[in-house]
């Protein structure tokens, strides 16, 4: 009997993939010979990279109790901290996608995300019987850390890799996620194709509480270090989607007398604007596309009560235009 899998023929390597009885994928760590006799693949894979800070999260929402997903998808996976030890030159391990533990930033479990909602969609799609590859996914992300010096995501930070809930995880975010990178690359390699692949970049506003003035000159170059050095480690092809950040109120909070993280915000997004025109196959997100934005509403129509944090319907919205975006990558 030949079992239809969505992925193109392997050729070399390793990979990490046993057809369970239900039907269900769990990883192992498999010689080729053993795992692809008789496998027919069909098509290209998907690779969806999410990166940031807390809005990469989902912080502040948690799923709906019918929302959340416990037993592992078919066609989407994702990336488990206990399963990918840090560091590590091994290929990358994927389970079938869950809504908990699949953010190898903070732990979190079933908050309202960009992918906890496109992963459902996913599998939605490929039992109607839409003709998509399986979507893979990664997330990386802390709430509250920007890409200057005092933040985690700075590319010059002494390396450090302390696991754990918002306030006590310690990780040097570039490195970390370079390495990630490079075995989701060996593991591709492995299989012998190259994914349609997008990083989605939903971080940056904890960077408006830096004054303009120590931004200018400098923040264009700490991204282009970041997003070169994650590129090169994925060594493929790959769309870099920036988010504009679009919290204004929040913003103006920090210092309603002279506007100076409304400054700092509108520097930050005019940078974003640069990558967008400068780097190749890089494009800015605008938020007040969201459905609902408002400017006459203080949490803009698309925010919790902080002014800073998506709602989930907001969000939702967001992993649709990524599905989409996606489905004809």
């Amino acid at each position: 009997m030949i079992v239809k899998s969505t992925l193109p023929q392997k050729r070399s390597g390793q990979v990490f993939l046993d057809l369970l009885p239900a039907g269900e994928y769990n990883f192992f760590e498999h010689d080729l010979s053993e795992c692809f006799g008789g496998v027919e693949f069909m098509k290209r894979p998907v690779l969806f990279i999410l990166l940031g800070q807390s809005n990469a999260v989902g912080h502040g929402v948690e799923l709906d109790e019918g929302e959340r997903i416990t037993s592992p998808l078919k066609n989407v996976f994702g990336l488990t901290r206990e399963d990918n030890a840090f560091p590590s030159e091994k290929c990358a391990v994927w389970r079938g996608f869950v809504t908990g533990n699949m953010n190898l930033g903070e732990d979190e479990e079933h908050h309202a995300s960009i992918a906890n909602y496109l992963a459902p969609m996913w599998q939605s799609a490929v039992d109607s019987g839409e003709e998509l590859g399986d979507l893979y996914t990664v997330n990386i992300s802390i709430g509250a850390q920007g890409v200057t010096e005092e933040y985690m995501w700075y590319p010059g930070r002494e390396m450090r890799y302390v696991p754990g809930k918002l306030g006590e995880v310690d990780i040097s975010l570039t490195p970390y996620a370079e390495n990630v990178l490079a075995r989701v690359k060996k593991y591709f390699d492995g299989l012998g194709v190259v994914p349609k692949t997008v990083i989605h970049w939903r971080g940056g506003e904890n960077d408006f509480l830096v004054p303009v003035e120590k931004l200018s000159g400098r923040l264009f170059g700490i991204y282009e270090e970041i997003f070169t050095r994650l590129k090169a480690a994925l060594g493929f092809p790959c769309k870099t989607v920036l988010h504009r950040i679009v919290c204004d109120t929040r913003a103006f909070d920090f210092n309603p007398v002279d506007g100076l993280s409304i400054k700092s915000m509108g520097y930050i997004n005019n940078v974003f604007c640069d990558l967008s025109e400068r780097l190749e196959n890089t494009e800015v997100f605008d938020g007040t596309r969201i459905p609902g934005f408002s400017l006459s509403a203080e949490d803009r129509g698309i925010f919790i009560e902080d002014k800073v944090h998506f709602t989930g319907a907001a969000n939702k919205w967001v992993a649709k235009t990524v599905f989409e975006d996606l489905k004809k990558a």
